[in-house]
């Protein structure tokens, strides 16, 4: 601030002062300290400015006036920088948008299936039933690319997002155990192509360091099979090849949740977590519920017609499946063994600093700058920051990890937003506010005042009282 004072001109600079010292030239007495009013330097950019009248606890300037018979000047001294509102989840994991379209690994497929074909002839009653060996492996892909496979990690922990998988391989159903009407070397082998097709959306939580616990929320489901099948009924066998493409599995509610953990380095911006399930996957929901339609008396020598259907999520399992009537039945095990591949995908914004005062006075024009330091991640050039003031929008090209905004911080606005962008990808939004201070009535109104760069402002004061009633 520039002021006269009793017909003597002042200087006070603006640039986060902890006080103001007004002193007499060399040679002159300094008079007796007056303590006009008292303030804090801002440390969090969060709170409200107060003004000079209605709060002078809280006023953002300590000054003291040593009066003196000559022009005095004034001796600023700053407060360090406004940190930026830290990012409350960044210590466990690092908060923006991860890429998560790579996956590696596979589903297992183990166990023994039971048929009883002749369960309604009663002279067959404690007959051996069928018995199938069913084997399989599924390997697991995403598709779609990063824009259809990612999670948002927010500040608060909370992790949002959406993906887009495939699962495909063959499951193979080897009789260990005939009808008594068969030899033991009939060949009634199944071999099966199959292809399941899901998106979800992800919900969850950051859980701890470089874990998450999620839900994956079916939205689309589809299931194809390309194979040959066999079904046994009163002491003859049909054997017929059959292709199901892209049939509408998708269920009410249909969701599993996993926990993802492990392989987390924020250094190298990456996380490779293994895939662990709460619970049964949802595969072996899906091929419990897939159900399976034939002809009950085909004509020996015709193939039977057949129909899928996908049964709902609460239906009661089969107490005896008399043929092969389900995709896998529920004494069939199925293993997981997945591995995300991701890395962090959107820049972040570290900080945004402001380069000269914490405060300034309401509108008093005054051009200053903004500086944010981003973290590019994976981004590839060009990049830069779209900065946000007072309703107005600019994009700033960076150099290297920083962009600097120019902007008026008399213009009306409280808040810098700063959202960095690399290769078309938005990181999220960062938001610094902009603290003010008015002017109090003794020191007229803001058009008597201007501001240069600095940060100074020049006015003129009308002091109540002289300065040799204040020595």
């Amino acid at each position: 601030m520039n002021g006269n004072m009793n017909g003597k001109k002042i200087i006070t600079a603006a640039s986060d002062l902890t006080k103001i010292r007004v002193t007499g030239d060399s040679g002159h007495r300094p008079g007796r300290l007056l303590k006009n009013s008292f303030i804090r330097c801002l440390r969090s950019a969060r709170g409200g400015a107060d003004t000079f009248n209605s709060h002078p606890a809280l006023l953002y300037l300590f000054l003291t006036v040593i009066a003196a018979s000559t022009a005095p000047r004034v001796q600023a001294q700053a407060c360090g920088p406004i940190p930026p509102a830290p990012c409350e989840i960044d210590s466990q994991f690092l908060n923006g948008r991860w890429d998560i379209s790579n996956i590696t690994g596979s589903y297992a497929i183990n166990g023994e299936e039971e048929y009883d074909a002749d369960a309604d002839y009663e002279q067959h009653v404690g007959e051996p039933h069928n018995l199938f060996d069913v084997q399989g492996t599924l390997d697991v892909e995403m598709f779609g690319g990063p824009e259809e496979n990612y999670i948002d990690v927010a500040c608060d922990g909370t992790v949002t997002g959406k993906a887009s998988e495939r699962i495909t391989g063959m499951i193979t159903k080897t009789p260990t155990q005939h009808h008594v009407c068969y030899p033991d070397n009939f060949d009634a082998a199944m071999e099966w192509d199959v292809t399941l097709e899901r998106s979800y959306r992800i919900e969850g939580m950051v859980t701890g360091s470089g874990q998450l616990e999620v839900d994956f929320i079916i939205e689309y489901a589809t299931a194809g099979i390309d194979g040959n099948y066999t079904h046994d009924t009163d002491c003859f066998w049909v054997e017929w090849d059959d292709i199901f493409e892209g049939f509408d599995i998708t269920g009410n509610d249909d969701f599993e949740s996993v926990m993802l953990s492990g392989g987390y380095n924020p250094d190298a911006r990456t996380f490779t977590p293994d895939v662990t399930h709460q619970g049964d996957p949802w595969l072996k929901s899906a091929a419990n519920r897939l159900q399976i339609y034939y002809q009950p008396d085909p004509v020996e020598g015709h193939a039977p017609p057949m129909d899928l259907e996908y049964m709902p999520a609460e239906s009661p399992p089969m107490p005896i499946y008399e043929q092969n009537e389900v995709l896998l039945q529920q004494a069939v095990i199925i293993t997981p063994d997945l591995r995300f591949e991701s890395s962090p995908k959107t820049p972040k914004v570290e900080t945004v600093e402001l380069t000269e005062p914490s405060v300034y006075l309401t509108s008093v024009p005054v051009n200053t700058r903004a500086i944010a330091t981003v973290d590019w991640r994976d981004g590839d050039q060009p990049h830069e920051v779209e900065f946000t003031f007072s309703g107005m929008t600019q994009t700033v090209p960076a150099s290297g990890d920083q962009a600097i905004f120019e902007f008026d911080a008399g213009m009306p606005g409280t808040e810098i937003t700063a959202v960095p962008i690399a290769s078309g990808e938005r990181g999220q939004a960062f938001s610094l506010r902009v603290e003010r201070t008015s002017l109090p009535s003794w020191a007229g109104s803001p058009g008597m005042w201007s501001g240069q760069a600095g940060v100074t402002y020049n006015g003129t004061v009308n002091w109540p009282i002289s300065l040799q009633t204040t020595q």
